[in-house]
């Protein structure tokens, strides 16, 4: 069988160099995020918050926090300590909260997931 043929065979090599480069860099990230910490300052930490912890450690795509009780003071912790410990999350629901205007405000500043 000719090269040409080959190529045409299998039209796409893999590159291992590159795939190994993406997979450091990929690992390099990963473990350059830190773990979602409840802040001090908000008190005792809530039981869903190990949720986020959960999402963080098995790389979840999708965080469903419905029905928690998480009220304004919650939802401000989830923006600035619990969101960007998970940059991979594509879904997050909060329906049936009390996160109120301040909540969804800090969530929007600190950009939801799309």
């Amino acid at each position: 069988m000719s090269a040409d043929s080959e190529r045409r065979r299998y039209p796409r090599t893999a590159d291992f160099g590159q795939i190994s480069s993406d997979l450091q860099t990929r690992k390099h990230t990963m473990s350059a995020r830190e773990a979602p910490n409840w802040p001090e300052e908000y008190g005792e930490e809530p039981g869903w918050w190990w949720c986020v912890r959960s999402a963080y450690e098995g790389n979840e795509t999708a965080l469903s926090l419905v029905n928690n009780s998480i009220g304004a003071e919650g939802a401000k912790a989830l923006a600035e300590r619990g969101l960007p410990s998970v940059p991979q999350l594509t879904q997050l629901d909060l329906s049936s909260n009390s996160i109120g205007d301040e909540g969804a405000t800090a969530l929007a500043e600190r950009g939801l997931p799309s």
